[in-house]
């Protein structure tokens, strides 16, 4: 099921056809100096995705040496996919599982939205990451479209991992998709883990 996600997944950055676009790279420097900026402030870890180089650019503040992925902040790291699996690999599989449903039904979401409107939306979810000592950690996590390309398709990504305040056990990952210019907030009800999604635009 996790390779269908992927591809699927990887099928809606593909459909953005963004190889037939100029594409301003300044504004991929800037994005990147918002990444490393926010992994800074918030001692977390922050990705850049380029859709259009299926290319990945991960920066990580304390929570990073508390993964393991480093011996002390700060780091960084590129690599050549669009995925994340540096941290990924730290996910507890259920939740990878659902956090890959959950991102599959955001960018299906945005992908049908106006230009105008693609970055006003975020995805959250609570998920458990393996820390170094192999104990898992409750650790909020938001993805959003940062930059769209000069025809409105979807080009940069950003993905952001802190720590959390809560620590209850909870039945799901708590995902919601949330309208950032007005407050509104969906929640995604994903089901049995590892079973079928439900969504409802808003």
């Amino acid at each position: 099921m996790m390779d269908i996600l992927r591809k699927e997944l990887n099928s809606i950055y593909e459909s953005q056809h963004l190889e037939n676009e100029l594409l301003d790279r300044l504004h991929m420097l800037e994005c990147k100096r918002i990444a490393a900026t926010i992994a800074d402030v918030s001692e977390g870890c922050t990705v850049i995705t380029d859709a259009s180089a299926d290319r990945c650019y991960i920066y990580g503040g304390a929570l990073a040496a508390i993964l393991g992925l480093c011996d002390e902040p700060p780091f960084y790291q590129e690599a050549d996919s669009s995925d994340e699996d540096l941290i990924y690999n730290h996910l507890h599989p259920e939740d990878l599982a659902e956090k890959r449903m959950l991102e599959y039904e955001f960018f299906k979401r945005v992908d049908s939205l106006l230009p105008e409107q693609k970055q006003g939306y975020a995805a959250t979810c609570r998920i458990r990451m393996r820390d170094a000592r192999g104990e898992y950690l409750y650790i909020d996590n938001s993805t959003q479209v940062i930059r769209t390309s000069p025809e409105g398709k979807i080009w940069l990504i950003l993905c952001c991992y802190t720590l959390s305040t809560r620590r209850e056990p909870a039945a799901d990952i708590d995902a919601a998709i949330v309208n950032r210019l007005t407050g509104g907030i969906r929640n995604i009800s994903l089901g049995e883990r590892r079973g079928t999604c439900s969504f409802t635009a808003f």
